[in-house]
């Protein structure tokens, strides 16, 4: 992904706990609820920008990366939310050219967070 408006910044947390319970005024389960929520349309919304993608189709690339990113932000996932901010950036240059890329580093650290936040969960049920 060519400009700076699309580098991300490697020192990123996967998943800064800190940061989402601020946003949840330090409630625990409130948390574990907003994960649980974004478990469960995480699925989708990667389609969607895999779709995006595979149709070279710039908008909705730029459409589907920002869902994606305000999820990630919710809760708290600061590396894979610049990541889909490198998308959404890219679609809205109008062109979709690297996006596979950017949507298979997306992906690895997608399925490395669901894993941190199944543990997060895990740990707050016992």
């Amino acid at each position: 992904m060519p400009d700076d408006a699309t580098t991300v910044d490697p020192s990123l947390p996967l998943f800064d706990e800190s940061a989402a319970l601020e946003r949840v005024g330090d409630d625990r389960e409130l948390l574990g609820d907003l994960l649980g929520i974004f478990l469960e349309e995480c699925p989708a919304q990667i389609s969607a920008l895999e779709a995006a993608v595979n149709a070279s189709d710039a908008g909705a690339l730029t459409r589907a990366a920002h869902a994606v990113k305000g999820g990630l932000l919710s809760i708290g996932a600061e590396a894979p939310a610049a990541h889909a901010r490198a998308l959404e950036a890219l679609g809205r240059s109008g062109t979709t050219e690297g996006a596979a890329a950017g949507l298979s580093t997306l992906q690895a650290l997608m399925t490395e967070l669901v894993q941190v936040l199944l543990a997060w969960r895990a740990a707050m049920a016992a």
